[in-house]
């Protein structure tokens, strides 16, 4: 019994030990008299219980394996079994001869032991293990009884819900390893994002340049395409980083994209020199050099190292890519890798918001973690950042509303003054007696939001002498207000010119320019005075241009109007003359038309200005990437007019080409309204 006894403590001990060594740590808080107590279980993690009933099964079967052989020993030698037997029966064989008298079988054991030599030796022999389990049975039995009890109660076992989300949390640190500074002194730190990315760009050319087999894919995703430790050298910013990329860059089995924010102008901020601005100020404090003297050294060497990057990327056969990002910012960066032998990853948050913190003392924070499953969920993140591809094409309800709404309509409508506002307001340019007449389910300037926003533009902008075009002039109502302006201002006869491909528009359009006075046509129904029409296409300009250069009389337009839609998203077939109106499916339309001002200078003066108009219906983003579409085709925007209705910005843009703004009077584009506006010393 006693020896059970033993067993089964045994078994309670190498269960609590395999706990220990192999579970999971589960740490629970308990609060007494205000204080709170950390309090440390030990749990089996998944396959833990499987694996120690294995260790279970071993350890019994070794037991009974030892004992076995104890138990062969002990019954087949009989001289160790007399001697135990005497030993029992000591206490009885004190002076009492009689005793020894009356166990002549225990005599003639003794007489036999000097005999003793051919006893079964063997525990594995037939007989022997028969009758071992014979004897020991019910041993056996007990031993085994316990073991299925004690599974069957660590089978039941069950964790509790917030045990499971403590593992989870427990389990999820474990798999990535914290990195709490972005840079140290110390050789021995570990935990430094600089420290880890150089370490991790050094092991990718170490086994790229080991194994020229295997394929190697590494991708950042950073707000400055150069990176380094805060040191008080920033005329030297980046340059070991960009040592260590253009080493990669060399080696023919790695493929490295480098994404970082936009290097150019959107919605009046340079999001890479306002970000390099923010991270001078950050490095600046941390150190004793003058935060503008850290910025001039920082963009200098920013500048000058992404010249580097694209002439890199430029002879690398696309094996190294360097882009802008479609976003004015990024909360956090990243860097992954991933070849044969390994993949990881490095996210840090050392983004605008977070080097803006008032905590001057706090690091930015990051992790590098090789775990397959955090490197493919950053990979996607990846992806959704810097991908190209167009925002999901959705049909705003606004723009619904409106578009049900001219449906509806069974009869010409009727808008008498346009825009002869009285009220008192910026805007004091008011026109009398513009009447306009707007065909049945045709686009409305009446009932669509930009068109009248558009029309207070070219009143406060549009010069004496400037030469109009509008393109996609649908009733006319934007020639109309131009030409009239342009009268009041002076110019008796305007030139003024408008093209328009609907049938039914292009109809309207004549009636009002007729109606209003600035068109008239003959007896043959050609013009005979006034504004120029044109029924044109604007997708095929190109081949009608010597029609309207002819009557440009060697001029050139100075001024063009482009009201044109604006809303990304596909144009239902049943509703196409409708609908085209109002939808243009990734904005080909509006890169159609800053394509052909920025390039056409047969009959658009490098001067010129175009106005044309966007909204937020698309959002934020859809702003951003109108934005970068005009700065792609070397296009300025030197003003832009916000206007808020129906919870939305209406957006009428003043656009210039590059090399005018910059060429203005001065050679300096900083110049450019001072000497418009006529303020100068």
């Amino acid at each position: 019994m006693i020896f059970i006894v033993f067993i089964i403590i045994a078994l309670i001990a190498l269960y609590f030990f395999l706990l220990f060594i192999y579970g999971e740590k589960y740490i629970k808080y308990s609060t007494n008299n205000g204080f709170q107590k950390q309090i440390i279980y030990y749990r089996g993690k998944s396959g833990f219980y499987k694996k120690i009933h294995l260790v279970f099964l071993f350890f019994l079967f070794g037991l009974l394996i030892s004992y076995g052989f104890y138990w062969n020993w002990y019954n087949n030698n009989p001289a160790q079994k007399l001697s135990l037997e005497i030993n029992n029966i000591g206490d009885f064989i004190v002076n009492d001869t009689s005793i020894i008298s009356k166990n002549q079988d225990l005599i003639l054991q003794v007489s036999k032991i000097k005999n003793a030599n051919n006893y079964e030796k063997s525990f594995f022999s037939s007989h022997s293990i028969y009758s071992f389990f014979n004897e020991r049975g019910d041993f056996i039995g007990w031993i085994l009884s316990f073991y299925g009890f004690f599974t069957i109660i660590i089978g039941f076992y069950e964790w509790s819900k917030f045990e499971k989300f403590s593992l989870l949390f427990q389990k999820s640190k474990d798999k990535v390893k914290i990195l709490n500074k972005f840079s140290s002194s110390n050789l021995f730190n570990e935990n430094s994002i600089y420290e880890n990315i150089i370490d991790l760009l050094d092991r990718v050319s170490t086994e790229a340049t080991a194994k020229q087999n295997s394929k190697i894919h590494l991708k950042m995703l950073l707000c400055s395409p150069l990176l380094d430790k805060n040191t008080n050298n920033y005329k030297d910013w980046g340059n070991e980083f960009i040592a260590k990329i253009r080493s990669i860059a060399t080696i023919g089995n790695i493929e490295m994209k480098l994404f970082h924010l936009p290097n150019e102008v959107i919605s009046g901020v340079n999001p890479l020199r306002n970000f390099t601005e923010v991270l001078a100020n950050y490095a600046a404090k941390n150190s004793k050099i003058d935060e503008l003297v850290a910025f001039a050294n920082i963009w200098s060497s920013t500048k000058k190292n992404i010249n580097t990057l694209e002439n890199l990327s430029s002879h690398s056969n696309g094996k190294f890519t360097i882009n802008e990002t479609k976003l004015d910012d990024i909360p956090f960066q990243i860097i992954i890798s991933k070849s044969p032998l390994l993949e990881e990853v490095i996210v840090f948050f050392a983004g605008k918001n977070n080097l803006e913190n008032e905590i001057v003392t706090e690091e930015p924070k990051g992790f590098h973690s090789v775990d397959p499953v955090v490197v493919e969920a950053f990979d996607k993140i990846f992806n959704d950042y810097v991908s190209f591809k167009q925002r999901v094409p959705i049909r705003p309800e606004h723009t619904q509303s409106i578009i049900e709404k001219i449906k509806q309509s069974t009869t010409e409508t009727q808008c008498t003054n346009y825009l002869n506002s009285t009220k008192d307001d910026i805007f004091k340019n008011s026109i009398p007696g513009i009447n306009i007449t707007i065909g049945e389910k045709t686009f409305s300037p009446v009932i669509a939001n930009s068109s009248k926003f558009t029309s207070r533009v070219i009143q406060e902008t549009i010069r004496k002498n400037d030469n109009f075009l509008e393109i996609g002039a649908g009733s006319g109502v934007q020639i109309i207000v131009a030409y009239k302006m342009q009268q009041k201002l002076g110019n008796l006869s305007p030139r003024a010119f408008a093209i328009e491909n609907s049938d039914t528009a292009f109809d309207y359009l004549v009636k009002n320019c007729i109606n209003n006075s600035i068109y008239s046509l003959d007896s043959t129904n050609n013009r005979a005075d006034g504004a120029y029409l044109f029924k044109i296409d604007f997708a095929e300009i190109s081949s009608q241009i010597q029609i309207i250069k002819q009557n440009l009389n060697q001029n050139k337009f100075t001024y063009i109007v482009a009201d044109l839609p604006f809303v990304d998203t596909k144009i239902n077939d049943n509703d196409k003359d409708l609908e085209s109106a109002f939808f243009d499916k990734e904005h080909k339309l509006q890169n159609s038309l800053l394509k052909f001002f920025a390039e056409n200078n047969e009959i658009i003066d490098y001067k010129a200005r175009l106005i044309t108009s966007f909204s937020s219906l698309g959002g934020d983003l859809d702003i951003l990437t109108f934005e970068m579409m005009i700065n792609k085709y070397n296009l300025r925007t030197i003003k832009k007019v916000a206007f808020i209705e129906n919870g939305y910005e209406w957006i009428t843009y003043i656009i210039m080409r590059e090399n005018a703004f910059v060429n203005h009077r001065y050679n300096v584009s900083d110049r450019f309204w001072w000497d418009e506006l006529n303020v100068k010393s």
